[in-house]
């Protein structure tokens, strides 16, 4: 039985801080053990604590247990503890037991970078709490050593490292130790990675012409340890959503022309920019007649004559034919035309409409060009907006009379003698 009245005839043998393991994730935590008291009716035990060697302003009846964990402790503080033992009548030891002083237990958080590779070095950043000035860092992979540690508050330090070639890849944990050699775990917060290569463009996108209002597509290939990351840019300013090794343009208007497309490829230990492709637009030209011959309201042409209608770009051959480009008579009917009429010149835009016969004196015709759906095309496939025809025509020559006969004489006379 434990007597106000009497000494201490026991003591606490040994009080040890003892860190928790990493899986307990409340930080400002202290765990203390100590040995049994010999007496008959021991109850339980007390831990005082606070701020101030001695003067201890909390405690906590733990019960009859010989360890325990004080939880709830500001952080980066320095804390003073102490047990005392109670009996069955609640009288407690006379003296306190030794004196245990330290911060709370450290806590790891985070590692920046979370990875290193096989035979490289690293300046990795631990984040947590508790870390003391002094304090050292372990890695549980024997293959990674720790060159240096500078601690920069008490809830940052940066640990330089290096990683040999043959450490074993995968997660591995970190210790913070403290000067007084309590330690906090991070359980698989660095990760040991293949060496890697950087992102490297190897086949760069190519300049690419298109027709105003089709897509134009770039590619690029690259090589470096995956995953690679892709991001086009258009002169220079990045594409929203294009992070492929592929991208295909909107519709293009004319003012895309000339813009000039890079990407480039990321990966973690480097980037790439590709070369520079130049986007050309076709702007889409509609075929319009710029001139004929006879020109509208001519008069007096040959009955021989054989129409001509000059287009403003290269039309499809496909699409010259008797029922796109035609001569009509008064009535509004197309005339016949040879085999082989109209013909397409060279120079693919110069149309010849050859009628099947001599014009009629004194007619006027007129030349229509069908356009629309089914009518003529240029070479880039382009319809003529809608079907054009000569607003007069044009007006053969007129039927003369026959000229005054001459030289006639008689036949049925005798001839002079010699």
């Amino acid at each position: 039985m434990l007597k106000k009245s009497n000494p201490v005839r026991y003591f606490l043998l040994a009080i040890t801080i003892l860190m928790l393991s990493a899986t307990f994730s409340m930080a400002g935590t202290i765990s203390m053990q100590w040995d049994p008291v010999p007496d008959g009716d021991l109850d339980g035990y007390r831990i005082y604590y606070g701020n101030v060697s001695g003067n201890y302003d909390q405690f906590v009846d733990v019960g009859n247990v010989t360890s325990y964990t004080l939880t709830g402790l500001a952080d980066c503080t320095m804390w003073f503890a102490a047990v005392k033992a109670y009996d069955t009548q609640q009288l407690e030891s006379e003296n306190f037991s030794a004196e245990i002083t330290g911060w709370a237990r450290p806590v790891i958080t985070d590692a920046t970078p979370n990875t290193g590779q096989q035979g490289a070095d690293a300046a990795v950043i631990i984040t947590g709490s508790n870390f003391q000035s002094g304090a050292t860092v372990e890695f549980a992979e024997s293959g990674i050593t720790v060159n240096s540690v500078t601690v920069n508050s008490c809830n940052d330090m940066t640990v330089n490292i290096s990683v040999a070639p043959s450490t074993p890849l995968g997660p591995t944990d970190i210790e913070v130790i403290n000067l007084d050699q309590v330690y906090g775990t991070g359980l698989n917060l660095f990760t040991v990675i293949e060496p890697q290569v950087p992102a490297s463009i190897t086949s760069n996108p190519v300049d690419t012409t298109v027709q105003e209002g089709q897509t134009a597509t770039f590619s690029v290939t690259a090589s470096g340890t995956a995953p690679l990351t892709y991001q086009w840019r258009r002169n220079g300013s990045d594409i929203a959503g294009a992070v492929n090794p592929s991208y295909t343009t909107p519709p293009v208007t004319p003012s895309d022309d000339g813009a000039l497309f890079t990407c480039r490829v990321s990966n973690a230990s480097g980037n790439d920019v590709s070369g520079a492709a130049r986007l050309t637009v076709d702007v889409i030209v509609p075929p319009i007649v710029i001139s004929t011959a006879p020109v509208d309201g001519a008069s007096g042409v040959a009955r021989t004559a054989r129409p001509v209608v000059v287009f403003n770009v290269p039309m499809d051959p496909a699409s010259i034919r008797s029922e796109t480009v035609q001569l009509l008579n008064p009535d509004g009917n197309p005339i016949a035309q040879t085999s082989g009429s109209p013909q397409l010149a060279g120079d693919g835009v110069t149309v010849t409409i050859i009628p099947a016969q001599d014009l009629n004196y004194g007619t006027t015709y007129r030349i229509r060009v069908i356009g629309g759906s089914g009518g003529v095309l240029t070479t880039e496939g382009e319809p003529m907006d809608s079907t054009w025809v000569q607003s007069s025509g044009f007006t053969t020559e007129a039927n003369a009379s026959p000229s005054t006969v001459a030289n006639v004489e008689r036949t049925d006379t005798k001839p002079a003698a010699p």
